[in-house]
């Protein structure tokens, strides 16, 4: 099972900003359906920002069109972890792709970008000098961004398969021997950048198994889901359908939050 969360120092500083709890508040009040109005965000009248009552749209696979509401505008401060309506979104789509476990145990947060994502990672779940496990061949954009911040990539053997297991116990005792024990490890399961590789399930099962033992959290980065080397398309040939593309992440294989039991994905 799950250790205690190592949290960063940097973390441990973290408190809310009080603006926020105001706001909750009111929105609790709202709810509640009282007549409250908040001006502390200094949002101006929806009017002023939101010109468009309807969108339409011609895309590659169909078109349609939308109509907004207020609901649906971004005209001021909002909340941290992203708005409410795409924060569900994708709430929803990682649901549908990854079908997380433990059930109802994970929150979904919008960064500015993925590696916005890794240094956020980094600095709740590392201080400055620890270890970050990763591949012998990692994405550039993980030694970029963990250089500026003091933590250390530790490059583990891979084959064909990515990284191995045995040579990631085998490193995590090292390191233990050392005083130094690891508490992450960056993974990308599907086309591995650079090498292109990617990992069957039986890999990522044993390598999950590893972080068990050693009580590592795993940074999943799997940006390449959709991406698919299967040859070129062939001339008059129809672009993927929505049932195409239900079909290769049924057969992607078991991903690292799917298979997660202990919350450390």
């Amino acid at each position: 099972g799950l250790a205690e969360v190592p949290w960063s120092v940097f973390a441990r500083k973290l408190a809310p900003n009080p603006i926020r709890a105001i706001s909750n508040e009111v929105n609790a009040r709202i709810a509640r359906g009282e007549d409250v109005l908040m001006l502390v965000g200094g949002r101006p009248p929806t009017e002023l920002l939101c010109p468009f009552k309807s969108l339409s749209f011609d895309g590659r696979y169909g078109s349609g069109s939308i109509t907004l509401d207020e609901a649906d505008w971004n005209y001021g401060m909002g909340m941290s972890r992203g708005l409410p309506a795409l924060r569900a979104w994708c709430t929803d789509f990682v649901k549908m792709q990854c079908s997380p476990a433990p059930k109802g145990q994970h929150e979904t947060i919008i960064t500015v970008g993925n590696t916005h994502g890794i240094m956020s990672t980094l600095l709740l779940l590392s201080d400055p000098f620890d270890f970050v496990l990763c591949e012998s061949f990692a994405y550039s954009g993980l030694h970029a961004i963990a250089a500026p911040h003091d933590r250390l990539p530790v490059g583990i053997a891979a084959d064909a398969d990515g990284m191995l297991p045995s040579a990631l116990d085998e490193r995590c005792m090292q390191l233990i021997a050392e005083g130094r024990p690891a508490h992450l490890v960056y993974l990308t399961c599907m086309g591995q950048n650079p090498t292109g590789t990617t990992m069957p399930e039986t890999r990522r099962r044993e390598l999950y198994q590893v972080c068990r033992r050693h009580d590592l959290f795993i940074l999943e980065d799997d940006p390449y889901l959709w991406l698919q080397l299967s040859g070129p398309r062939a001339e008059g040939e129809e672009e993927a359908s929505a049932a195409d593309m239900a079909g290769i992440s049924a057969g992607r294989g078991a991903s690292f939050l799917h298979l997660d039991e202990d919350g450390r994905v």
